[in-house]
């Protein structure tokens, strides 16, 4: 072993042919898969549910529901869009409960994203099953019903749907999705 040892061993290495594009495809791969399988729905989504609202949002009016709650509205604009559909946030929480309502929005929404809303459908039908009308995926008839400018969605929204959720689009309303955090 000589002093110079280790100039030869690095000679070596750097001969050697690199694999850096096999552990960047290793972990593109890796993290595609850790982002198509979330645990939770909420992990679908880029916003923090738990944390909102937060200072990012703009602070609405107050209303008082027929129950008698307290209710406080609170917007967002979301840049990018939440789930590459949704452009604006509203959110609802309820006075001394932690029940809060999102309401995700796009008056805008081009017929063209059908596919986006194609996937989002299909994670939620993992999380939550079979909607409250015994529809599951997406599917042709949902296809037919955005070409003719009417889509009545799914809505996950009967007692056994955990944080219940509801999606549809009309051509005056546009795109939305509500979902009722419950926990």
């Amino acid at each position: 072993m000589g002093i110079f040892d280790f100039l030869k061993s690095k000679q070596k290495t750097e001969n050697q042919p690199t694999k850096n594009s096999e552990l960047k495809s290793t972990t593109e791969t890796k993290t595609t898969v850790e982002k198509s399988t979330p645990k939770t729905v909420f992990d679908l989504f880029e916003i923090d549910f738990k944390a909102s609202p937060n200072e990012s949002f703009i602070t609405g009016n107050t209303d008082i529901n027929e129950s008698g709650d307290e209710i406080s509205n609170f917007r967002k604009d979301l840049n990018p869009k939440e789930c590459g559909l949704f452009d604006t946030l509203e959110l609802k929480t309820f006075e001394g409960k932690a029940n809060k309502n999102f309401i995700f929005t796009n008056f805008n929404f081009q017929k063209s994203d059908v596919n986006k809303v194609q996937k989002l459908v299909d994670q939620l039908y993992l999380f939550y099953g079979l909607d409250s009308m015994n529809n599951g995926k997406f599917n042709k008839n949902d296809n037919l019903d955005f070409q003719e400018d009417y889509w009545s969605g799914r809505m996950w929204t009967d007692e056994k749907h955990k944080n219940p959720a509801m999606i549809s689009y009309d051509p005056e309303s546009g795109l939305s999705l509500t979902i009722w955090l419950t926990e």
